[in-house]
């Protein structure tokens, strides 16, 4: 059994559906009844809870091989959830943990991506086999602020034009 944390987001979607497309056993974690059904749907186990909830990771975790873990784009509490599902998978005997982070992660100057790191640490300090997978970003996500750059001719992020990114 694969479990997927961020189930109803862009890449747990994503994910869930390519692994049942290759006949592999899938729970998803949603985090609102309209999410479990989708994943219930589409033929995932759908297990309905706050990722950040011990009780409904260590109950999501039972009978668990593998995990995934992604978290919502600049989640305030990256590191106590990751902190949490480590902890999580570690007791239930996890046999590879996934972790989705992105490129530059080492830039202290931007929280996003030092939170990133930090669950990264932790990782690295459990005894759970692990895999890590830094991103860039995707392209499907400039399609929210595609009006905008069209409207303006800039296209903008949230950083600094002034601090190198390397």
């Amino acid at each position: 059994m694969i479990f997927v944390i961020g189930a109803n987001g862009n890449t747990g979607w994503a994910l869930i559906s390519k692994l049942l497309a290759g006949g592999a056993k899938v729970r998803g974690l949603g985090s609102t009844p309209r999410a479990g059904t989708a994943i219930a749907a589409a033929g995932a186990e759908a297990v309905v809870g706050d990722f950040n909830d011990e009780a409904t990771l260590a109950a999501a975790m039972k009978g668990v091989e593998r995990v995934f873990h992604v978290m919502p784009p600049l989640h305030p509490g990256e590191i106590e959830v990751g902190r949490k599902v480590i902890a999580a998978a570690e007791r239930a005997g996890v046999r590879h943990f996934v972790y989705m982070t992105l490129m530059l992660e080492h830039l202290e100057e931007l929280a996003y991506h030092w939170n990133k790191l930090r669950v990264h640490q932790l990782l690295h300090h459990s005894k759970l086999p692990y895999t890590v997978i830094q991103l860039t970003s995707y392209m499907q996500n400039i399609s929210w602020v595609w009006p905008s750059i069209m409207a303006s001719g800039q296209f903008a992020l949230p950083y600094s034009a002034d601090q190198g990114m390397t």
